[in-house]
């Protein structure tokens, strides 16, 4: 089998780049594992002590409905939020 010259041979800039790029890569993948872990733990302590009922494999967006529907806000499935009860006007407060 005849031996394959690596992209590095070709090209010199490949090498440095390669050099470079893959601690960066390592470094991303660390902090996407610690965020997800953090997230994690904060569904979990959603579930235990919030009486939340999410998914085992739930995404942030399921999390802020469901705590926007407990701060009286609505979610439209495309994303629409409004409050379900309309505040009282300003001028209204300041006269009583």
């Amino acid at each position: 089998m005849p031996h394959l010259p690596s992209p590095a041979q070709d090209h010199p800039g490949v090498e440095w780049s390669l050099r470079v790029l893959r601690p960066l890569l390592l470094l991303r993948r660390i902090y996407t594992r610690r965020r997800r872990a953090i997230a994690a733990k904060i569904y979990a302590g959603l579930r235990a002590y919030g009486n939340y009922t999410l998914p085992k494999h739930c995404d942030n967006n399921e999390v802020l409905k469901a705590l926007c529907n407990e701060a009286g806000w609505t979610v439209e499935p495309d994303g629409t939020t409004y409050r379900k009860v309309p505040l009282p006007h300003p001028l209204l407060l300041l006269a009583n």
